[in-house]
């Protein structure tokens, strides 16, 4: 018998203590244990450790094939989704502390209330009508620009004649001399446009569409609207949007 075998299976215990020391055939016999007499075949053993290394050494040249690639990303797809799930549902939702005693809630600016004057305020200025203001009376025997003289006054190779005679920037400004031009009759201020001259046109097409008074671009007249709109504090969308109303 191979000293191994008395080594693994002949151990003698002493109280507590275990006796590892190989025993001579002497101290079987006082001992009345007889060991075993079939050896322990070690072949399949040192097989088993040669496969083992074999295959470590295998691994490296291995190479999986494209189906079970897939099916091991696809497995492990499905595992991370599975634990995504899990974490979830497994969330709690934090708790909202709750106010302090004798602490203030911060006021919600959504939640204000808007005073019943001001939104009537804001409706009359919705459907606002601006106050009439008796034009100056205008002589049937003045002076006009018609289809006689139109031409006279349009610019020079002008494809429109009346366009360019009453163009509100045909003469940079109103015209200093008659024939005076009626206001709602000439062209639209642009919309950057927020002068004194292009207000009392807007002012004038105004007064004209509400209450069918005419007003010229005679000096006197001009400064009659400008001092009207600006006690009435009247002005137009274009001066509104411009941001510079109330004019100084």
């Amino acid at each position: 018998m191979s000293a191994g075998n008395f080594r693994k299976s002949q151990r003698i215990v002493h109280g507590n203590a275990i006796d590892y020391r190989e025993l001579t055939p002497e101290e079987h016999s006082i001992a009345g244990y007889s060991p075993s007499k079939k050896s322990v075949d070690t072949s399949s053993e040192f097989e088993l450790n040669s496969n083992i290394d074999n295959n470590d050494e295998d691994d490296e040249d291995y190479v999986p094939s494209a189906r079970v690639a897939t099916q091991g990303r696809g497995i492990r797809r499905a595992a991370g989704v599975a634990r995504k799930r899990i974490r979830a549902s497994q969330t709690v939702s934090p708790r909202k502390r709750s106010p302090e005693k004798g602490a203030k809630e911060a006021p919600n600016p959504t939640a204000s209330q808007i005073s019943p004057d001001v939104i009537e305020a804001a409706r009359t200025f919705e459907k606002r009508v601006p106050a009439k203001l008796e034009p100056h009376f205008l002589s049937r025997t003045r002076m006009i620009i018609d289809s006689l003289n139109v031409f006279l006054y349009a610019e020079q190779g002008a494809t429109d004649p009346w366009k360019s005679a009453f163009s509100a920037y045909r003469y940079n400004g109103p015209r200093k001399h008659a024939p005076f031009r009626e206001l709602y009759r000439l062209s639209d201020p642009l919309e950057d446009d927020i002068s004194d001259w292009a207000e009392n046109i807007r002012w004038a097409k105004q007064q004209y569409e509400l209450y069918g008074s005419v007003w010229t671009e005679y000096e006197y007249s001009l400064e009659c609207i400008t001092k009207h709109r600006i006690r009435s504090l009247w002005a137009s969308e274009e001066l509104i949007r411009s941001g510079r109303f109330p004019a100084n």
